[in-house]
């Protein structure tokens, strides 16, 4: 690893003093993806990598005492129906949410993230698609009952105002991290989940009372930038689903994703 980390240094300084270019985001992607490979090093996984069964069957135990005790064996969505279905979001599982646009993606996403962080669970939740403003908005529209429309024209009452600013009052206070920015790739998404663990670890959100992320979002699938662009975009996406995946896995974290439907099904004559 020492080794590694030399060889790591010697590149960042080859790179630095020649392929980064003046650009602001060009630059902010390069820190990101050097905080990153940094970061895998310091954090490379020290277990064995195969288990044996008493390993395997404990973890096991400790699976169906919770499942036992009346809760979910993975961390509670929010939704009693969906956790009877899937016994909550568990840890290196990959989740997609579809639908074709408009049919309540970001809204559902957000009310289980609402929930999880209510929980005491920290939550970052991408959002590539709309700024943290619109967001923001959605969340004390949902929480408050105020038609969000009503909002965006600012033509509610004083007694909803009221009930909005008390939601605003309630929202402060959840362990709910959004990042809003326009481009993104898989290696970005994890560089910042990682740094939000370590803040967790090193006690920097005392919210976060689970001491841990609960899940991440991803608003939305197609949205995100793949690592390495193919000619194609079918290879592209699914480029993104695998490392996504593979991120999970790693950080040891349910990661869940939107994603758009192709809305040629509303124009079948059936």
């Amino acid at each position: 690893r020492v080794r590694r980390t030399v060889h790591l240094a010697q590149r960042i300084v080859a790179e630095g003093y020649t392929s980064i270019g003046t650009e602001p985001a060009a630059v902010q992607q390069w820190l990101e993806s050097c905080e990153a490979s940094i970061a895998d090093l310091a954090h490379v996984n020290e277990e064995r990598t195969l288990a044996d069964m008493p390993a395997v069957m404990d973890e096991t135990a400790a699976m169906l005492d919770a499942i036992k005790a009346g809760g979910a064996a993975g961390v509670p969505s929010g939704f009693t129906e969906v956790d009877a279905q899937t016994s909550g979001m568990h840890d290196g599982d990959f989740y997609i949410i579809a639908a074709r646009p408009g049919m309540g993606k970001t809204s559902y996403a957000l009310s289980m993230a609402v929930s999880m962080a209510a929980a005491g669970y920290a939550v970052p939740f991408f959002s590539i698609e709309m700024p943290r403003v619109q967001l923001g908005t959605r969340l004390v529209a949902m929480d408050a009952l105020v038609d969000l429309k009503r909002m965006r024209e600012q033509s509610f009452s004083p007694a909803e105002r009221l009930k909005a600013d008390a939601s605003m009052q309630l929202l402060r206070g959840l362990p709910l991290f959004i990042a809003d920015s326009a481009v993104l790739t898989p290696l970005d998404i994890k560089a910042r989940i990682k740094r939000l663990q370590r803040e967790i670890a090193g006690g920097k959100h005392p919210t976060a009372t689970r001491r841990r992320i609960g899940a991440a979002f991803i608003d939305y699938l197609q949205l995100v930038r793949p690592t390495r662009e193919t000619h194609s975009r079918e290879q592209d996406v699914a480029s993104i689903g695998r490392e996504l995946k593979v991120m999970s896995k790693i950080l040891g974290i349910p990661v869940i994703a939107l994603c758009q439907l192709n809305r040629g099904v509303e124009t079948r004559v059936d």
